[in-house]
C-alpha cells in the first residue's frame, strides 16, 4: 500500500535510532498493517428490506438491529398471492425469531407467547394459534432462516412480531399485502 511505502521510506531513518526507538517504531508499523488486513476482512453490511422484485417473486431481507430489539425493516410491500422469498437475519447477541400474523393479531400472540413459561425455548417462544402465518424458529446471533411463501390473498397490514417474551412490544413490522 502507499502508507507501506512510506512507511518503509521512513525505515531507513529507524536505523538511526536507538534500539527502544526502532523497536517501537517497528511495532507501531506492524501494527497499522494488522488493523489494515483486518479492515480488509470485515463483513459486508447486507442489504434489507425489499432487495429484488420480479413479476413471480418479490424477495426480503429483515435483519435484527443489534441492541435496540427492533427489525431493520419496519415495512415492506408486496401483491397479492404473490410469490415471496424472504430472509430473516439476526446479527444480534440475543435471541430473536420473526412470527407473521394476521391483521391486528401481533398483541394477542405476543402475550400469549408469554403464557409458554418455562417451554419456551423448547417451541421458540411461538404459541399455537391459528392467527400465525409462519414463524421462524428462535434464531441465535448471526443465524439466518428463509421462508418461501406466497403472500395472502386477502389484501392487509400483516404484521410480524418477535415473540421472545417481552419484545413484541417494540419489535414488530408490517408486511402490506395490495391488490
Amino acid at each position: 500500500t502507499a502508507w507501506a511505502d512510506r512507511v518503509y521510506g521512513l525505515a531507513n531513518l529507524a536505523c538511526d535510532l536507538d534500539s527502544q526507538s526502532r523497536i517501537a517504531f517497528e511495532t507501531a508499523v506492524e501494527d497499522k498493517i494488522a488493523k489494515d488486513k483486518a479492515a480488509k476482512k470485515k463483513e459486508p453490511e447486507l442489504k434489507s428490506g425489499v432487495i429484488a422484485d420480479t413479476k413471480s417473486l418479490t424477495e426480503v431481507r429483515i435483519g435484527t438491529i443489534v441492541e435496540k430489539m427492533q427489525y431493520d425493516v419496519k415495512e415492506f410491500v408486496v401483491k397479492a398471492g404473490k410469490k415471496v422469498k424472504l430472509t430473516f437475519f439476526n446479527p444480534d447477541f440475543m435471541n430473536h425469531n420473526l412470527v407473521m400474523v394476521q391483521p391486528g393479531a401481533a398483541d394477542e400472540v405476543g402475550m400469549a407467547a408469554l403464557s409458554i413459561g418455562a417451554k419456551g425455548f423448547e417451541t421458540g417462544y411461538v404459541p399455537v394459534s391459528d392467527k400465525i402465518l409462519f414463524a421462524s424458529k428462535l434464531l441465535e446471533n448471526k443465524e439466518e432462516q428463509v421462508f418461501n411463501f406466497e403472500a395472502p390473498k386477502e389484501p392487509g397490514d400483516y404484521q410480524f412480531v418477535c415473540t421472545f417474551p417481552g419484545h413484541h412490544i417494540m419489535m414488530r413490522g408490517v408486511m402490506k399485502v395490495i391488490k
